[in-house]
């Protein structure tokens, strides 16, 4: 479908949706968690009128990708950081040890 439409290729593949696929799987790790704790708080039955879904619908939604939003911030992208880091510092570790032939380094975990 893309390679036949250049319009529906623009839309989709728009920077724009970049942080948006970041917050999406975050969100629905938590979106179950969100629903759980809401229901988990009725403590009556309820009457559900069209409204009362649709609002509560927005703020499973809401909710749900501000503990995205804040986990992303927090954890996930300080953590991908240092990855990047270590990945990085390792790499070049090994092509050091390769060009010599006495590499006896602890830290790596390749030797």
């Amino acid at each position: 479908i893309l390679g036949k439409s250049k319009t529906i290729y623009y839309v989709f593949g728009a920077s724009v949706w970049g942080p948006l696929r970041k917050l999406s799987f975050g969100a629905y790790v938590f979106h179950l968690f969100v629903i759980l704790t809401e229901k988990a708080m009725d403590y009556h039955a309820n009457y559900y009128t069209f409204i009362r879904v649709l609002l509560s619908a927005i703020h499973v939604f809401a909710l749900a990708y501000f503990v995205s939003l804040v986990l992303t911030v927090f954890f996930e992208a300080p953590l991908r950081e240092l990855q990047r880091t270590y990945l990085f510092l390792s790499l070049i570790h090994i092509c050091r040890c390769r060009r010599s032939t006495l590499c006896r380094s602890r830290w790596s975990p390749y030797h």
